[in-house]
């Protein structure tokens, strides 16, 4: 039997007896009379693989419904079954339903069977191909950031504050996925790795932040993590109101920056707070992620063995006075490659302070890390 969930939507209850007589060895399936039951269906049951709804159905065709499922599980294969073979039929359900394959009634269970099976091999492949493009983008982020972290420590170092402060934010907002919001706090820094010296610039006025979701942009699938770095730049529209996502990562970016002043945390919410212009929501939830900050422990730990996911605890410097890493900054495995290299070129004391979660803190951040899937870009 098939691993994945296939729903059929049809009012007539004898019709779907029937399928589920025949079928139900080969595939796991769920039923529908109408379509508010398979609204509820998708909404509570799903995800479903390939969805089979019948074109001629009381109060909603199988057409509108379709069109619906789409907004709710857009990765679902579509599968029309319809007595009326008419052009504007077939026409309407592509365009308007993203039908994958056409059925004819009365359809024999061997012919639906084998539709299912060929919706089913598509969603497959379907996810096969966003996985493999969600593993690209993921990669060519990650190689961006790590070349900006070996160009400009300081502008790395602020995205990693601002990414950790984000996904608290996302979570606090409860939005749909956190991995914009990290993502464009990470990114919303490339445009420092040249400065306004980047070639082609002209003379105007320098905004980093337009510049680098111009960059973003160009990726694939990564388009609202453009929109939302926009939404930080000097020329953006002033009668529209920005995403959620945009206000909580200008808070974040104008809080870093009080903090980086040495304002302590509750000291740089009250100053935003005297801000007639501050967005209400975004300090709310920047006030709530502040008050339930993690406790850290502080530890001297060997330069070429910092643990992973520690804290630097304060700016790593070359022999030369050069900033290498930002105080503040996560140790992920290219960052500790990064420190072991110049650890065994003599280049840095042998040891370093490093800001660890304390045990109760670690425990929690575990357990909440096991039970939340993990979100990338599909």
């Amino acid at each position: 039997m098939s691993e994945h969930t296939v729903l059929l939507v049809d009012d007539e209850p004898n019709v779907l007896q029937g399928y589920q007589r025949a079928l139900r060895k080969r595939f796991r399936l769920e039923t529908a009379l109408c379509s508010e039951e398979a609204l509820t269906a998708v909404n509570f049951l799903g995800p479903f693989a390939v969805i089979v709804s019948d074109m001629n159905m009381p109060r909603e065709n199988g057409v509108q419904l379709l069109q619906k499922i789409i907004a709710r599980s857009p990765d679902s294969v579509r599968i029309m079954l319809t007595g009326n073979a008419d052009q504007q039929t077939a026409v309407d359900a592509v365009n308007l339903g993203g039908v994958f394959r056409f059925l004819n009634k009365p359809c024999s269970p061997e012919q639906l069977g084998d539709a299912l099976q060929a919706g089913i091999d598509e969603y497959i492949r379907r996810r096969t191909e966003q996985q493999l493009i969600a593993e690209t983008v993921n990669g060519v982020v990650r190689l961006l950031c790590d070349v900006l972290g070996v160009a400009n420590p300081a502008a790395f170092g602020r995205g990693s504050r601002l990414k950790r402060l984000m996904s608290e934010l996302a979570a606090a907002a409860r939005l749909p996925e956190a991995w914009p919001c990290e993502m464009a706090a990470m990114l919303s820094q490339i445009a420092f790795v040249a400065g306004p010296q980047l070639p082609g610039l002209g003379g105007g006025e320098w905004d980093p932040y337009a510049l680098a979701a111009r960059w973003i942009a160009e990726v694939p699938r990564l388009h609202e993590v453009a929109e939302i770095v926009g939404w930080q730049g000097s020329s953006v529209p002033e009668n529209e109101q920005p995403p959620l996502a945009a206000r909580l990562l200008r808070i974040a970016r104008v809080y870093d920056e009080l903090i980086e002043e040495d304002f302590t945390p509750a000291l740089a919410i009250a100053q935003l707070a005297t801000d007639d212009e501050v967005d209400e929501q975004a300090l709310s939830l920047l006030a709530g992620v502040v008050d339930r900050e993690p406790q850290y422990e502080l530890r001297q730990c060997p330069a070429n063995d910092m643990p992973i996911g520690s804290l630097l605890a304060a700016d790593v410097l070359a022999l030369d006075g050069r900033l290498l890493v930002k105080a503040g900054q996560e140790i992920t495995p290219s960052l500790r490659i990064h420190l072991q290299q110049h650890a065994t070129q003599g280049c840095l004391p042998a040891y370093l302070g490093a800001l660890t979660l304390v045990e109760e803190e670690r425990a929690g951040a575990a357990d909440a890390a096991a039970s939340a899937p993990a979100a990338v870009p599909a």
